[in-house]
């Protein structure tokens, strides 16, 4: 995907595809995002370890081979990463699932919280919904945290909608938290390139 330059209240906004040079910047916005974005659905010292393991998980994660299915986007407002998105096939970033040929996944969609309310998530969220719609995807899911309140005000505004489907995820040190599943069409998104709003 072609970058391409966006204005916001914030100022231009480039997305592009991620390169391996990015894994830092990503790992950044990946730890503040989940300082920020989850201070009340986990404590201080685990929220701390947790961030700590994001910024270093991203160099790893560019080497492993199921990323050979998925893609990684960018935003960044200048020199400065602000979000990224990481998407593909349902069940791709699953070991014990087989890729599916009809339903996309947003696997991971991260924020700066500098950046919150600025557009990038939206922008980003578009871009992610026509690199799924170029792969022929009809659909596009994500599970989130049921206690995420804000992300989920997002991907509602964003037109996903809850199914129903829910699972426990095991965090370790007993804390075992709920994700629901969101899904939304993704049938017109070339002709609507900047939906979200």
């Amino acid at each position: 995907m072609d970058a391409e330059v966006t204005r916001s209240p914030l100022g231009p906004f480039v997305v592009r595809k991620a390169v391996r040079g990015d894994a830092t910047a990503i790992g950044e916005v990946h730890a503040a995002a989940w300082v920020t974005g989850f201070a009340h659905l986990f404590d201080r010292d685990y929220l701390a370890a947790a961030a700590s393991r994001r910024r270093g998980m991203w160099s790893g994660l560019f080497d492993d081979p199921r990323m050979r299915d998925t893609t990684v986007l960018v935003a960044e407002d200048g020199s400065r990463s602000v979000g990224f998105a990481h998407f593909g096939p349902a069940g791709g970033w699953s070991d014990d699932k087989g890729l599916s040929t009809t339903l996309g996944e947003v696997y991971g969609f991260y924020a700066h919280p500098t950046a919150w309310g600025s557009g990038v998530a939206a922008l980003l969220m578009s871009h992610a919904w026509i690199g799924l719609a170029e792969q022929s995807f009809g659909n596009v899911c994500l599970w989130t945290l049921e206690g995420a309140a804000r992300a989920r005000r997002f991907y509602g505004k964003a037109g996903f909608r809850g199914t129903g489907n829910a699972r426990v995820h095991d965090f370790g040190g007993g804390r075992q938290l709920r994700e629901v599943e969101y899904q939304r069409s993704l049938i017109g998104i070339h002709e609507d390139r900047h939906e979200v709003h």
